[in-house]
């Protein structure tokens, strides 16, 4: 599991989550914890207030999905949130 905070990866990362397009060549958008993953078999991607992206990768799709499963979206949502 990966977490990037404030990085210029995000600006990519947001133009592709925010097109519908990009979007559906990406995977499925699932959404687990309040948080909407993209699924691309291999790894489970999201982004958090554009400003925070999670990543969880691995060999085994139901695992991936049950470790996106224990995210606490609300948590991940407030962590360092601007006041």
């Amino acid at each position: 599991m990966t977490y990037n905070v404030d990085t210029p990866l995000l600006a990519g990362m947001m133009a592709a989550f925010s097109t519908p397009e990009m979007q559906a060549l990406m995977g499925p958008q699932v959404e687990l914890n309040g948080l909407s993953f993209i699924d691309q078999t291999s790894a489970m991607t999201a982004l958090v207030d554009g400003r925070l992206m999670v990543t969880v990768n691995g060999s085994d799709p139901a695992t991936i999905r049950k470790l996106a499963e224990a995210i606490d979206g609300a948590a991940l949502k407030a962590f360092d949130a601007p006041r």
